[in-house]
């Protein structure tokens, strides 16, 4: 049973109205049901950020900045800034963060949350004395062993902070160190989890640093909270490995990277974003920095972040770059002879599109509801609004070849109004419409939104149940076991299949639907109580009973054609029951294959079809029989065939001699009357033909008859177009 179509059915595309469930086949498309269930719950979501940490000059050299800024925290509806902490090595940097956060607060109308992250001190707290290239923080080493400058780190953040806080900026997030598993050659510091001290290595620990400055932040009256560890991914335990180091109760979330462990060619078959979203998940989950992959893998590790790592927070990495990277990638500010669109001098890129999906249609506070969908190939998550009031789904559609139909139902719901965005290879962001009948179409390799307004149902309702799915095994007749309306009135329609369904009664919930061949059948039980239309689709598959074929008799050969019938739907499949040698099918499967035997003699073979709850078989006798034995009195080898079947023009008519001899063909008409005799002349042994002409046939059946000079008779029959 697929639930589709409870009380949020109606009026997705025409306000208050009843949606018209009877033409949901508007499109000849495989359909995929969408149920979003309120009542399950997720992760309350952060929100969706990114970075303006390098190029920062650029936009805010930039002449057409104001309308940049437009872009990157307006249409992207931003709620989170990451910014480089470069206090004493980049003086123009606060200056800088503080411009973007005025022109976030401008555009957004409320100040934008910002999280600061180190991407290393300066070079006279690194122990190589150098900003860039790995180091860790400066030490010395002693009686006492080796002392890291952890209080020189914390001055350096409470230095930084203090300078943020004279110009207005009051940090939400703070992250001491990105990246402190990694060596870079730009800005840079090395972390280990703890202290590591050997002969080949000295390196300072995360969580002695973390001490250091989270004594220092909560000395102050603005108290940022931390995130951490902003490992570089995902894989190889990373992020395990720092947290287990740490006192836990210091960070306000789990932030890392995806730049590895998170299966970016392929994100669906990563099982690290389970497992670390099941580490702590009582403890907010932020994905605070990536880029790397293409638009649409870029897409399936958002939702793998949010559907299986349960973040509350993805931010992108680059918001703005050069040379068509980042969200937007901006054309050289100071000569606009050099830009690529002479009006603007920058671009949105394909993973702005992406990115926007899902950042302007989910907001802080909105919450992960359970969502089901049929079916592997269609991928996505739904989130709702505090007040339940609004909710957004965003589909993916991984294959490569099949478009979808997306049928949403919200149980409980009333879908007030819908409007559907849309990325894919020739869309960016793309509107458009509402939904049909509740139903949107998903093209292959696409990402889309449906961003409703809803409301709960109040009043009296019945709540439609269309039973069971059913396979019905050599039959075309079904029970149907819809629930019984009490106050409402009920009524079974066809969504699709192969051919025609009739009802006994439309009205009845248990009534009989009887197919007009077999296949699979989409039914919809649909029941109206006032203004509320509520329904529920069942799928009855109709299975044909295996049937093998007439027994044969094969003179002088051992390859025969069978002859069972086609499945339609299920798995055919043939075996050899018994017989004095071994048959060898052409393709097990196929209904109507070659089966060679190895040795003459009488041979079962077997005919199934399994197709879900159905497994039939048939079996049919095949008869090889070795002619050319002593006392054999047959002349003909086998049964005669001819081909084309039916046929327009001409038809070949073959047989096979053991004996040479005269052969005579005789046509009747469907009566039994004789019409033609044709003499074919005398034929040598070994297999013969001979082309029937149509001339004086009208359409139509005839019976045929060969007779050789012995009397031996084999009859055939053809059909005329």
């Amino acid at each position: 049973m697929k639930q589709i179509c409870l009380p949020g059915f109606l009026a997705f595309t025409i306000i208050g109205s009843i949606a018209g469930i009877r033409s949901l086949t508007a499109q000849d498309l495989q359909e995929k049901q969408v149920v979003i269930d309120t009542a399950v719950t997720f992760q309350t979501m952060t929100g969706f950020g990114a970075s303006l940490a390098f190029y920062e000059g650029w936009l805010t050299a930039h002449p057409n900045k104001d309308e940049i800024y437009e872009v990157i925290f307006g249409e992207l509806s931003l709620d989170i800034l990451r910014v480089r902490n470069a206090y004493a090595y980049d003086a123009g940097m606060v200056g800088r963060v503080k411009e973007f956060a005025e022109a976030a607060e401008e555009v957004l109308g409320n100040p934008i949350p910002i999280l600061s992250t180190s991407w290393g001190p300066p070079a006279y707290l690194k122990s190589n004395n150098d900003q860039a290239n790995g180091g860790t923080l400066r030490y010395t080493a002693g009686e006492g062993g080796v002392q890291f400058d952890y209080a020189g780190f914390a001055d350096w953040w409470e230095g930084a902070l203090d300078e943020y806080e004279q110009n207005g900026i009051f940090l939400r997030y703070l992250s001491i160190q990105n990246e402190p598993d990694f060596t870079a050659t730009w800005e840079s510091c090395r972390l280990n989890p703890a202290e590591t001290v050997t002969a080949s290595d000295t390196i300072a620990g995360y969580n002695r640093a973390l001490d250091s400055v989270y004594h220092m932040v909560m000395q102050r009256d603005h108290r940022p909270v931390f995130l951490g560890p902003e490992c570089i991914g995902i894989g190889y335990n990373a992020v395990e490995n720092y947290v287990n180091a740490l006192d836990l109760s210091k960070l306000h979330g789990i932030a890392h990277h995806l730049y590895h462990g998170a299966g970016e060619d392929d994100p669906y078959a990563s099982t690290n974003y389970a497992k670390v979203g099941n580490f702590h998940p009582e403890v907010p989950h932020f994905q605070t920095e990536y880029s790397r992959t293409d638009w649409f893998n870029l897409a399936g590790m958002i939702h793998q972040s949010l559907h299986a790592e349960h973040v509350t927070a993805f931010l992108y990495w680059d918001l703005i770059w050069v040379d068509g990277r980042g969200l937007v990638s901006l054309d050289f500010p100071w000569n606009p002879s050099q830009w690529s669109d002479p009006q603007k001098g920058y671009t949105r890129t394909k993973e702005f599109y992406v990115f926007k999906q899902y950042s302007a249609f989910i907001h802080p506070g909105w919450q992960r509801v359970g969502t089901t969908l049929s079916g592997n190939d269609v991928a996505g998550v739904t989130f709702m609004s505090p007040d339940r009031d609004s909710a957004a789904f965003v589909g993916i559609n991984r294959s490569a070849s099949a478009s979808y139909n997306l049928h949403l139902s919200v149980p409980g719901y009333i879908i007030d109004s819908a409007s559907v965005y849309r990325t894919s290879e020739n869309e960016d962001g793309l509107l458009v419409g509402g939904l049909t009948d509740s139903v949107f179409t998903l093209p292959p390799l696409s990402i889309g939104t449906v961003a409703m307004q809803v409301s709960r149902i109040t009043g009296d309702i019945e709540i439609s149940h269309a039973g069971p799915d059913q396979d019905i095994c050599g039959g075309l007749e079904a029970t149907l076991a819809g629930n019984e309306p009490e106050i409402g009135t009920g009524t079974w329609t066809q969504v699709n299949g192969p051919a025609t369904i009739t009802f006994g009664n439309a009205n009845l919930h248990n009534t009989t639907a009887t197919a007009s061949a077999y296949g699979v059948y989409e039914l919809l039980w649909e029941i109206v109580t006032g203004e509320y239309a509520s329904g529920d689709r069942v799928e009855i598959r109709f299975a044909p009973a295996a049937d093998a074929g007439p027994d044969q008799d094969i003179q002088s050969e051992l390859e025969v054609t069978l002859a069972g019938n086609e499945p339609g739907i299920g798995t055919g499949t043939w075996t050899q029951v018994s017989g004095p040698g071994t048959v060898t099918f052409g393709n097990v499967n196929v209904y109507n294959t070659k089966a060679t035997a190895s040795a003459y003699g009488a041979y079962e073979l077997q005919w199934e079809i399994a197709s879900g709850a159905c497994a039939t078989d048939d079996r049919v006798t095949i008869n090889y029989e070795d002619t050319s034995a002593a006392g054999s009195r047959k002349n003909f080898i086998s049964s005669v065939t001819n081909y084309p079947n039916p046929f327009t023009h001409a038809t070949n008519i073959r047989f096979f001699l053991r004996d040479g001899g005269g052969v005579t063909l005789t046509l009747f008409d469907s009566m039994g009357r004789k019409f033609r005799v044709l003499d074919l002349g005398t034929r040598v042994p070994g297999h013969q033909g001979y082309t029937l002409q149509r001339e004086g046939m009208e359409s139509g059946l005839y019976l045929f008859r060969l007779e050789n000079t012995a009397g031996e008779i084999l009859p055939g029959k053809f059909m005329v177009r």
